[in-house]
């Protein structure tokens, strides 16, 4: 905080000229800077209709603050500052996005503050609960706006005659209190009456906590809490007289709740996170608390940040905000003097409209369903099965939460399935068609809220095998994202080792890579395995797998079919039959593994059990008949009417079949003994016919065009063709009967 101006004081006859750091000694902040802001934007809400941005109808002092365009993912910025002399505030619309005094509430956020040394940034933000109203901000002595070293929330001190804090107090934003990020300290050495002059004493010698020097905030770029608008003495501020001959008094600041760091630790040209948490005073109290956490994610990855996290907090007296309805305005202000800086907020969460939270396990899968927690230090195998649950909780808020799941698994991990599980008990099957790579990514079916506040996404899947004998798997982020709030999960780290496994189905006794069974017929397959690495501790094995997605049970293989060591491995057979009560018509998957006592398991092989429906006869006509009128001439008679020879193929689409016939007893006339006639086969009308004899003939054939297929094997023929009377020019006229026999090539035997 800083201010530079130029004043003209008269004591004791002597004019006392005293000049601030020059209003053009350094360039705006860089629009290259700018561009790197946006570029590295974190993602964030969109906040079209969240804020109002006030005019202070000043004519020495616009506002300053806009709000960005949205950017590729829809998130939209405050930017309170972007040059020099600016003075920005914004406030969330309070009819319906207000700070509730009474109930928790939580506020995340991205702040940015530029890229520059201490010294040259100016002047920093302000986090701010007030119940001014809109208009409010830091005004001078004459009720102008002002910014400056007053970040446009704290009292100026520009009576310098005056002993007692009052007047700044009167000059800050009143029923306030504020969090500042002071990025330019204001700490004049001497604190003569020139370095008074210079408004720029508020953190030289300054207080923490109401007791001694800070050598912290003194020089440094800090964060630190107190109410703008006291106005007694030893309160957030006190006044010092100046030790030389001109009697000023200096004001200085009491910092609460104070967070500092080394050099330009927030105007490192990086985003910085801020989660804030309040928790309301209890019954009979006015006491609440505002603990506040900077840093504690990476602006990279969005990952948190444990080793970078600095905490702090401050006990609020809500009698000195509230205005009687438990309801405050909250938003930032923000300053430049001199020195131009970059300031932007982008949001994740919002006070009061949604606080949720997300968090991520991992869990390496057991025989019975169940999972043993990873850690940093758990070693796994290559192709260990993983179920990843992301655990997210609708903790508070005015608005439900319906996020869309932006999952990054972690590096090797290869998903095969995702469900959903909500409180009240009902499922979501994730889509999985749609995903590729190490994202999965769709939209809850349901909102959270107060009544269904919690859900879990579980990611199943299996982790590939490294090429180095172990690899870390480091942690990934995982975003959900809502228009009214975003939460982040983070997986851990883990550790993989390489593993050598064989295991193949049908390594005896037939290739079971396609199984063609009869229908209700039991199917058992064999095969043999190898599961070797370092982890492996166990002797004993089970067979483990599913049919057609629904697991089987688990099967214990005999030891005395294993061999084998820790050190060199273990090897075995098996043998599994699947009941045909688990099978159905058409194809089956079949998916096993060998998994060892301590949890680690062979890659799946895939069985695929094509279960065969009959190709059987369907109708059939029993009686069919010729009629014709002996001419004296040869000539070949089409049968009477249609003929129905059903013939029903459940085998499924593509399969195909042959109808053949043969004379059982060939067409003798009742009249007159030992006169036969023949039954001919033409395939074309062009054709030359083929007489029907005791051998089986080819007559009709079909490809099944469906899973159940019903079709007249006759309405191949015509007039012209198929089995036509062969009547030759002698025929004796009279009734003659025989005896077909259709038979199906291909039919089960």
């Amino acid at each position: 905080m800083k201010r530079r101006s130029l004043f003209l004081i008269l004591a004791s006859a002597i004019a006392i000229f005293s000049v601030g750091r020059p209003l053009v000694s350094h360039a705006d902040a860089t629009a290259d800077d700018l561009a790197n802001a946006k570029a590295t934007m974190p993602l964030g809400l969109p906040i079209d209709g969240y804020f109002i941005v006030p005019d202070y109808k000043s004519m020495t002092m616009s506002n300053s603050s806009t709000i960005t365009g949205a950017n590729s993912s829809g998130t939209q910025a405050v930017q309170l500052t972007g040059s020099t002399g600016q003075l920005g505030t914004i406030w969330a619309d309070k009819s319906n996005y207000y700070f509730d005094l009474k109930a928790k509430q939580k506020a995340s956020m991205w702040m940015y503050f530029g890229n520059g040394p201490v010294g040259s940034m100016g002047d920093g933000m302000a986090f701010v609960i007030q119940n001014q109203g809109y208009g409010a901000t830091a005004v001078d002595k004459n009720g102008s706006p002002v910014g400056q070293e007053t970040l446009g929330v704290w009292g100026l001190p520009d009576n310098f005659t005056a002993s007692s804090p009052a007047s700044i107090g009167k000059q800050a934003i009143q029923k306030s209190w504020a969090l500042e990020f002071d990025t330019f300290p204001n700490g004049s050495t001497s604190l003569n009456s020139q370095d008074i002059l210079n408004l720029s004493t508020f953190d030289t010698g300054a207080k923490v906590g109401g007791s001694g020097n800070d050598t912290a905030v003194n020089g440094t770029q800090h964060v630190a809490s107190a109410y703008p608008a006291d106005q007694k003495q030893g309160g957030t501020y006190y006044m010092k007289p100046s030790p030389d001959s001109v009697t000023y008094y200096s004001a200085k600041m009491n910092h609460q709740g104070v967070i500092s760091g080394a050099g330009n630790w927030l105007t490192n040209g990086t985003w910085h996170h801020l989660t804030l948490e309040y928790t309301p005073p209890v019954s009979g109290s006015t006491i609440g608390q505002v603990k506040y956490t900077i840093n504690d994610k990476d602006p990279s990855t969005g990952a948190q940040n444990q080793t970078a996290a600095q905490t702090s907090s401050y006990e609020l007296d809500t009698s000195k905000v509230d205005d009687g309805t438990g309801h405050a305005y909250w938003g930032f202000t923000g300053s430049t003097g001199a020195y131009s800086e970059n300031n932007l907020v982008v949001f994740e969460q919002i006070p009061g409209l949604v606080d949720a939270d997300a968090s991520a396990s991992i869990y390496k899968l057991e025989g019975d369903g169940a999972g043993t927690q990873l850690n940093p230090v758990t070693p796994i195998m290559g192709g260990t099965r993983l179920r990843l649950d992301y655990n997210l909780t609708y903790n508070e808020g005015r608005n439900a939460w319906q996020p869309t799941a932006q999952i990054n698994t972690p590096t090797g991990f290869s998903a095969t399935s995702a469900t959903v599980t909500y409180k009240d008990g009902t499922t979501q099957k994730v889509d999985m068609t749609s995903q590729s790579g190490q994202k999965v990514n769709f939209k809850l079916d349901k909102a959270l809220d107060s009544s269904n506040s919690t859900a879990t996404v579980s990611v199943y899947g299996r982790q590939a095998n490294p090429t180095s004998t172990q690899t870390t798997i480091q942690p990934t982020t995982s975003k959900f994202v809502d228009k009214n709030g975003i939460a982040t999960a983070d997986t851990t780290a883990y550790q993989v080792y390489q593993a050598q496994t064989t295991f193949k189905i049908g390594w005896y006794n037939g290739n079971y890579d396609l199984v063609e069974p009869d229908p209700g017929k039991d199917v058992t397959v064999q095969g043999k395995f190898l599961l070797k690495g370092s982890p492996i501790t166990s002797s004993s094995f089970f067979l483990d797998g599913s049919i057609n997605g629904k697991t089987i049970k688990e099967t214990a293989i005999d030891s005395s079919d294993v061999s084998g060591d820790a050190t060199n491995g273990y090897s075995g057979t098996f043998s599994y039959t699947v009941p045909a009560s688990e099978l159905q018509r058409g194809k089956n998957l079949l998916s096993l593994y060998v998994r060892s006592g301590d949890e680690y398991s062979t890659d799946d092989l895939i069985s695929t059990i094509d279960v065969k429906g009959p190709l059987q006869f369907g109708d059939v006509d029993e009686n069919v008949s010729y009629t014709a009128e002996l001419t004296g001439s040869h000539m070949l008679v089409p049968r009477d009417g249609s003929w129905m020879i059903g013939v029903n193929d459940q085998r499924g689409s593509g399969s195909s079949w042959a109808l053949t016939a043969r004379m059982v007893k060939p067409l003798q006339a009742s009249n007159v003994p030992a006169t036969t006639m023949n039954l001919v086969y033409k395939a074309t009308a062009d054709a030359t016919p083929v007489v029907l004899g005791s051998g089986a003939d080819i007559v009709a054939h079909h490809i099944t065009t469906s899973d159940d297929d019903t079709y007249n094997a006759t309405s191949q023929w015509n007039s012209d063709t198929g089995l036509l009377l062969d009547v030759t020019s002698g025929t004796v006229a009279g009734t003659y009967t025989g005896e077909i026999e259709w038979g199906l090539q291909n039919a089960p035997s």
